[in-house]
């Protein structure tokens, strides 16, 4: 706007130059009027004087003169304000300059720190991936957790059927030599009662003398076969009770296995609830990286899109610059005509 305020000042100032130049010719014109130009001499005295100037060219000439001097007081104020006009554009192309040259540089240093944020959000997006497929590869390998858990489960739950099994067979036998053993303490007690019958038949063949000497025979062999049936009886008894010993232990091994597989079988089942929620957690973390893979991208698009208005604005400013620069060698080009309109009008100078 200032450039053409300048432009327009200078095409009015031209014109009002070239009126005085036409008005300085027309004196010239009516200054060298001489009554030989009028065909009519009576016409010509008319307008003539002694000193063969008319009294009508005198006030025209006058008027002409009035005007010019207005013309130059105008073309002056004119002047005047384009100096002041050519000062200003001056002083302001020069900020201009300046602004433009700061802006630049600030422009120069958003543009730096857009790039290191670009290159930030690539790299936050390269890690979000990573992780995107650490966690993947975490809920396939929980998957395959939870799987072994349930066939560890499966297993645990077979074993706890076997050691079940294994108690009650273990009991079953327990029972058994209990029983063996109540057998045993009666074939002692039958034993011991056949021992004293055979000394008591013994005692009686004694009493008989002759006559009772095949019967005394006959009571040492019961007697003797007894004897052999007490120890035989009292072996099976000590067998019977180390079995039962040895019974009794395995019951008792029995039931801590079958506890043991119970609280296996709740470890598993804990395991399997806690790999299930750790599932659960991984697909959040991964929904999670998701929306941040979708906000890294859109972010990473508005880094490029201010970037490229950061780039327009550099150009921008450079256009800017030039057309400061421009602006500055007009006005300097304007300052010089100012001069040569100073000079011009000091040769129309009117006393």
């Amino acid at each position: 706007s200032t450039s053409a305020a300048m432009i327009t000042a200078g095409i009015g100032i031209l014109s009002l130059i070239w009126n005085i130049t036409v008005r300085y010719k027309k004196w010239q014109s009516l200054i060298e009027i001489s009554p030989k130009s009028y065909s009519n001499q009576e016409v010509a005295q008319t307008y003539f004087d002694d000193t063969g100037i008319s009294a009508r060219a005198k006030l025209v000439l006058a008027t002409e003169i009035s005007r010019t001097r207005t013309a130059l007081t105008r073309i002056n104020d004119s002047v005047s304000s384009l100096d002041e006009i050519t000062l200003i554009t001056k002083t302001e192309a020069s900020k201009t300059a300046v602004a433009v040259e700061e802006q630049g540089s600030a422009t120069q240093q958003i543009a730096s720190a857009v790039t290191e944020m670009s290159q930030a959000i690539q790299e936050v997006a390269e890690k979000i991936e990573a992780n995107s497929q650490s966690a993947e590869l975490a809920i396939s390998n929980v998957d395959s957790g939870a799987q072994l858990a349930g066939e560890a489960l499966r297993v645990i739950h077979d074993l706890n059927e076997s050691v079940r099994s294994i108690s009650n067979t273990v009991e079953e036998l327990a029972e058994s030599t209990t029983q063996i053993g109540q057998a045993a303490d009666l074939i002692t007690s039958i034993a011991d009662q056949t021992n004293l019958l055979a000394l008591n038949a013994a005692i009686e063949a004694a009493r008989a003398g002759e006559h009772g000497r095949g019967f005394s025979v006959v009571a040492d062999e019961v007697r003797a076969l007894a004897s052999k049936t007490r120890e035989s009886t009292d072996q099976i008894h000590a067998v019977v009770q180390q079995l039962s010993k040895r019974a009794s232990l395995a019951v008792e091994a029995s039931r801590q296995g079958e506890v043991a597989a119970k609280e296996g079988v709740e470890v598993v089942d804990r395991t399997k609830n806690a790999l299930s929620e750790i599932k659960e957690a991984v697909k959040q973390i991964t929904d999670m990286t998701f929306h941040m893979s979708a906000a890294v991208e859109e972010q990473s698009s508005v880094a490029e899109h201010i970037n490229q208005q950061i780039i327009d604005i550099a150009d921008g400013a450079t256009h800017t610059k030039d057309a400061s620069n421009q602006s500055l060698e007009a006005a300097e080009n304007l300052e010089k005509t100012v001069g040569i309109f100073r000079s011009l009008i000091a040769r129309f100078a009117i006393k």
